[in-house]
């Protein structure tokens, strides 16, 4: 049985609004949320903070799993991934993107009914995946120690967008807020 206690404690922490280090007492436990067969490595999160979820991916398990924070209980189990690792919501669009290393792909599922609305090729061992608000792009890494780059995807469309190549697979990435660059 896997404990996300960790995982709660990041996110309540997102949920509980923007506070600074020094007005608050360090992180505590608020709760356990088991999640019975589940095995191996968790890899990447995404959260829908109006719907108080969180995303898990289940690396081992290949599997995404649906966590309701406010229930503290997993409300569903996404199958079919292919070593899950970046998760990306988007409330805008009530989507939820999942970026596979072991097909290089980035599924798409509606938010509500978690229906599988499109699989999209991005690349050899898709991992990490960021977003841009001001675009709605979102990046998926993807490669190997030699070569990879960044696979785009118009979030509004579901179309890919001519991508970024590298000498190496990307790791995280982080999207400059008041200009052009990424790093």
């Amino acid at each position: 049985m896997r404990k996300l206690t960790v995982l709660v404690l990041v996110v309540l922490s997102l949920l509980s609004g923007k506070a600074g280090a020094q007005e608050h007492a360090p992180l505590r436990l608020v709760q356990n949320i088991p999640l019975t067969n589940v095995k191996g490595r968790m890899d990447h999160l995404g959260v829908d903070i109006k719907g108080q979820r969180l995303f898990a991916a289940a690396l081992e398990n290949n599997t995404l799993e649906v966590i309701d924070l406010k229930a503290g209980k997993r409300v569903f189990s996404i199958a079919g991934q292919s070593k899950p690792q970046g998760v990306f919501f988007s409330p805008d669009f009530n989507r939820l993107f999942v970026a596979n290393g072991g097909d290089g792909t980035c599924k798409v599922y509606d938010g509500d009914t978690f229906k599988l609305i499109e699989n999209l090729a991005v690349g050899t061992d898709a991992d990490h995946v960021s977003y841009d608000p001001v675009t709605k792009y979102l990046y998926v890494s993807y490669g190997d120690p030699k070569s990879g780059g960044l696979s785009i995807i118009d979030v509004a469309s579901l179309k890919h967008v001519p991508g970024i190549k590298s000498d190496a697979r990307p790791g995280g990435i982080k999207i400059e807020k008041s200009g052009p660059r990424i790093s």
